[in-house]
């Protein structure tokens, strides 16, 4: 024998499904309007101080096939010895000549980079190695 379910009543949300929809509001897919679907806030945009790492220093462009006549380099930020020697050597310079030229760069500043020329400190003054 099959019993009516109650409209309301504890366990029942209303419009769940009731044989009885004297009262209730009918859901006909239409979306609410945005008055009621807006969060009420906004995101607050944070007043963030980056500090130091914002505006890093770059290397100088040396100009088209120049030298740089500098005998000393100071070490920026993210430098590497070939980025140095790059640099140094201008932008006309190959690959091979920059491999052949950074091991001088580390043998003559070896006592101030220390055992691994992987390792440069920014504020490092280094000396060009004396023309081959």
């Amino acid at each position: 024998m099959h019993q009516p379910v109650p409209a309301s009543g504890p366990g029942r949300v209303p419009g769940s499904g009731s044989a009885s929809t004297e009262g209730a509001a009918v859901d006909t897919g239409a979306q609410a309007p945005a008055s009621l679907l807006t969060p009420g806030w906004q995101p607050v945009t944070l007043a963030v101080e980056p500090g130091p790492l914002a505006a890093q220093q770059t290397r100088p462009d040396p100009g088209a096939g120049s030298r740089v006549p500098a005998a000393t380099v100071t070490v920026l930020a993210g430098d590497t010895l070939w980025d140095i020697v790059a640099a140094h050597l201008g932008p006309e310079a190959s690959d091979v000549q920059i491999a052949l030229e950074w091991p001088r760069w580390y043998e003559a500043n070896r006592g101030l980079i220390g055992p691994s020329p992987d390792v440069l400190l920014p504020g490092q003054v280094l000396v060009a190695p004396a023309p081959a």
